[in-house]
């Protein structure tokens, strides 16, 4: 059966609301806060995942965009679909009934509002739905509330770090009618920037609180220069929390407002091989 399945355990379903679809996030450990803490901008990107390769594979493609309506206001859509493995189905006298493929969605809307020069405040609403089997199909609606800010220590570095709660919504009914939380989590996120000359150092690290008693923690380290190109790598350590622990390691190219990010994971029992990539381009 796929892993999506046996992962629904202590009482938490749609685990794929707490997994990062974005290269950059995915580096820096999945933390769930590390890409809200940039400057507001405008811009569009297509994104594709393969998450689990050697077992029970699942495929992500995701698209977002962003809107920058002043210096103080940014809104956003994205949306993010996951194509899992078919498995076999069998009926009552153990007679092949034929495949099913599972799914998952995620659609978002979010804004994001700049109330002082350094710092800023967001939230996302997001609608999920998965559906595991023929007659199984989940529905929920979550929220992402967040604070992130940047502070320039001097004219060649700065900090940046963000706090907030992740998945906090509805409960999930199965079709037996048992109840099921989401993936929610209190997360909090700091980095370290330096740009010297041509040469960009960047380093992250923060944590994720589940509130089914789940702790993740994470720490990335990047190198850009001339702002052409970055070399990322990341550790997240996930214990028994929805996204396991794994090594990883990224490049970045960017070129006229066009930006290509690639990520690979290492390290992990459940999700060596795994690789995301995406192009975007900042107005």
């Amino acid at each position: 059966m796929p892993y999506i399945l046996r992962g629904q355990t202590e009482d938490v379903a749609m685990h794929f609301a707490a997994f990062p679809s974005d290269p950059v996030a995915t580096v820096n450990g999945g933390l769930t806060s590390a890409y809200e803490t940039g400057d507001m901008k405008s811009g569009i990107q297509a994104g594709y995942m393969l998450f689990f390769p050697t077992e029970s594979p699942v495929s992500y493609i995701s698209l977002k965009g962003s809107y920058k309506l002043n210096d103080s206001i940014c809104l956003s859509l994205n949306g993010t679909y996951g194509i899992c493995e078919e498995y076999e189905m069998f009926n009552g006298s153990g007679l092949s009934d034929g495949f099913y493929r599972p799914g998952q969605m995620m659609l978002a809307a979010g804004a994001e509002y700049r109330f002082i020069d350094f710092m800023k405040a967001g939230i996302r609403l997001k609608y999920l739905t998965e559906s595991l089997a023929p007659e199984s199909r989940h529905n929920a609606f979550a929220s992402d509330i967040y604070l992130a800010g940047k502070v320039a220590l001097s004219s060649l570095s700065s900090i940046d770090f963000g706090l907030g709660i992740n998945n906090l919504g509805t409960k999930v009914t199965s079709s037996s009618g048992s109840k099921f939380t989401l993936p929610t989590a209190l997360n909090i996120h700091c980095g370290y920037g330096s740009n010297s000359d041509r040469n960009m150092i960047e380093a992250s690290v923060g944590a994720d609180y589940f509130l089914h008693g789940r702790l993740a923690a994470a720490a990335g380290l990047s190198y850009t220069y001339n702002d052409f190109i970055s070399a990322r790598f990341g550790y997240r350590y996930g214990g028994e929390s929805v996204l396991p622990s794994y090594c990883s390691a990224g490049l970045g190219f960017k070129f006229f407002g066009a930006e290509l990010n690639l990520a690979y994971l290492f390290g992990s029992d459940v999700l060596s091989n795994s690789m995301c990539i995406s192009l975007g381009y900042t107005f």
